[in-house]
């Protein structure tokens, strides 16, 4: 059987978009958008999908919805549910365990979370793959048009 080009391209974009989707949602990002990206750029969007760091606040989110996580009452980092320590905080959670949830007034008040500089690098990184996801859409689409014209 003797396949055409168009054919073998189509299954490559049909395979991009299925592990970039996989990826994707195993990271916690939005499946709808990168679908969308996927389908106009294929292979192209797929690599940075793979080097994309995790959504880790869609990911913790999950995981206290599920009951697998709870959130810190000073910090208000994402810790296991068994947690009797914070470890970003470093704050004494067993007195909260005991006392049935309820902190006690000569507590410290939680905290709002900070942004430090490793999120801040973070932030600034993901703006950066944003910036070059979308140059990769670009050139996707071009590339579909190129060939699209090689074709006709």
């Amino acid at each position: 059987m003797n396949n055409s080009p168009t054919l073998d391209i189509l299954i490559w974009w049909l395979f991009a978009i299925i592990a970039g989707l996989y990826v994707g949602k195993k990271k916690g990002y939005n499946t709808g958008s990168i679908f969308f990206l996927l389908l106009l750029t294929g292979p192209l969007a797929a690599i940075p999908i793979f080097v994309l760091p995790p959504n880790q606040e869609k990911l913790d989110d999950d995981a206290v919805n599920n009951g697998n996580k709870k959130y810190c009452p000073y910090c208000a980092t994402a810790i296991p549910v068994e947690a009797i320590k914070c470890p970003r905080c470093t704050s004494n959670l067993i007195e909260e365990t005991e006392s049935n949830n309820t902190p006690s007034p000569d507590l410290p008040q939680p905290k709002q979370p900070t942004t430090g500089p490793i999120e801040k690098k973070i932030q600034k990184e993901a703006s950066a793959l944003r910036i070059g996801l979308t140059v990769l859409a670009i050139l996707g689409i071009a590339t579909l048009c190129q060939i699209t014209l090689t074709l006709t």
